[in-house]
């Protein structure tokens, strides 16, 4: 945006974007091998957490600075041994956490608006950066001479027997919880900073996250839980993930197709009298379908659309990130399509993209599980599953998934949609129009559950309106509109 000399442009609040990458992601390099051992490769495709990175304009309409804080995914550093342990363990995490939030707290300005973005790795990474913020507020850059200590004792929340270290050495901070309490020692924490004027209570305009997975918002090889993964897991456990009043919105894509047992979904639910507006939306496809990072990107462009769709009303994107994006999958496809494979390589739908098998190589010896929509439990502090399901999760059904079952969309494996995806088993389609003042009326479709899940009975979710820029892919395939529109 140009601005006309002698004009007074007010350029505060800013925008402060947090971007989080996923395992073995890193959008600077450009380039990864095929394989580990493998000298060979191919250029790295982008994340849709370095796509909306990428997708963000320097500044918005008014002229308001919008910057992204962007950081790698764990496992991206150099040498074999980062590689593994970043990418199979929880190795890493802490730091990246410790960054994020120092970054924050060097920059942030009264009235600043807050975003967390993330995928996989990176969005438990993201959603624990907010929730520290949440928890114990936004350190001055006074305070951050304490920073190690208060995180330490923030990491420990919940731990028994643990010592707080920061009133050890300040003598003016009075702390009466013990550390086991996790909740009330927090709040209790968080009080007596702002009793001393050490943070700053800020509020989160929103988290926008692509497929958290692991019982602790970790994916850890099984393997590695047996083995070294345990440890490393230990000093993430009670970490904040959740959700409370500080987050204004928070905004979840998931993967329906993801098989890989390591990879359950954390999903968020809203407690207690916490009125953050919350949407998990179900996609089509594996982990990395709706994260983004396979060659064909047709899911991963819906998933972006919709987590742009939802970020617009305060964050501003180049007009043209998208349908680029669009073109250069086109292309893809048209290569592809000229190999002469057969069957067939499909051409491009809205909404009927390649499902990816992702539960092959490594991943095959920890098993394979399918995703329960609607049907998750609790879990404890220490990823204990409880008897109590999920209540309050925003869940909804991304209109793609329709378009895979109605219109010859094939599974990771050449099965019918329809009969190959085991997700929604147990989950009725419906739908009816919803008519107004006598008028036409509109179609709604929703998912009834019908199953046997103790729990879950009577369970509804419904089919999530396209936003804005979903509905631009849209009008690219005007046959798919007539139909789902």
């Amino acid at each position: 945006m140009v601005h006309q000399a002698g004009e007074e442009v007010l350029r505060r609040p800013k925008k402060i974007v947090i971007c989080c990458d996923g395992t073995w992601q890193n959008k600077d390099n450009g380039w990864e091998k095929d394989g580990i051992f493998d000298f060979t490769g191919h250029p790295q495709i982008p994340s849709n957490v370095t796509r909306i990175a990428r997708a963000l304009l320097p500044e918005n309409s008014a002229g308001h600075p919008q910057i992204v804080y962007y950081q790698a995914g764990v496992g991206t550093g150099y040498g074999l041994t980062n590689t593994l342990l970043g990418g199979a363990t929880g190795a890493g995490l802490s730091e990246n956490i410790r960054e994020a939030y120092a970054f924050l707290a060097d920059n942030y300005m009264d009235g600043d608006d807050l975003f967390f973005i993330g995928f996989s790795r990176g969005a438990y990474t993201a959603r624990s950066i907010a929730g520290m913020v949440s928890s114990v507020g936004l350190l001055t850059k006074e305070a951050m001479a304490g920073f190690y200590d208060i995180f330490k004792d923030y990491e420990n929340a919940g731990e028994k027997a643990y010592k707080p270290r920061y009133p050890k050495t300040h003598s003016e901070f009075k702390l009466e919880r013990s550390s086991d309490e996790a909740h009330e020692y927090l709040q209790a924490y968080k009080a007596e900073l702002l009793r001393n004027k050490l943070i700053r209570d800020v509020d989160i305009k929103a988290i926008g996250v692509w497929d958290t997975v692991g019982s602790l918002g970790i994916p850890v090889h099984p393997l590695f839980q047996k083995t070294i993964g345990a440890a490393s897991l230990s000093e993430y456990r009670f970490y904040n993930t959740g959700l409370d009043n500080n987050v204004h919105n928070a905004f979840h894509a998931l993967a329906l197709d993801e098989t890989r047992a390591s990879f359950t979904p954390t999903l968020w639910s809203l407690p207690p009298g916490c009125t953050t507006n919350l949407k998990q939306i179900w996609f089509p496809g594996a982990h990395s379908s709706v994260g983004g990072s396979y060659k064909d990107t047709s899911i991963a462009d819906l998933s972006l659309a919709w987590m742009m769709s939802q970020l617009r009303p305060w964050l501003d994107f180049s007009p043209s990130y998208l349908p680029d994006q669009h073109a250069l999958n086109l292309k893809y496809i048209a290569k592809m399509q000229a190999a002469g494979t057969k069957p067939q390589y499909p051409s491009w739908r809205f909404g009927v993209g390649k499902i990816y098998n992702p539960n092959d190589g490594f991943f095959r010896i920890g098993g394979a599980i399918d995703r329960t929509p609607g049907r998750y439990h609790r879990t404890s502090y220490d990823g204990e599953v409880l008897p109590e399901t999920l209540e309050r999760t925003g869940e909804r059904v991304h209109v793609s998934v329709r378009a895979m079952f109605d219109f010859d969309g094939v599974d990771a494996f050449g099965k019918a949609y329809v009969e190959g995806n085991k997700s929604l088993v147990g989950w009725k389609r419906v739908r009816e129009i919803d008519s107004k003042d006598g008028g036409e009326g509109e179609e709604r479709v929703r998912y009834e559950y019908e199953g046997t899940d103790e729990g879950s009975e009577g369970r509804v979710m419904e089919e999530d309106e396209l936003g804005f820029y979903e509905v631009q892919l849209l009008a690219l395939d005007k046959e798919m509109a007539a139909q789902l529109m």
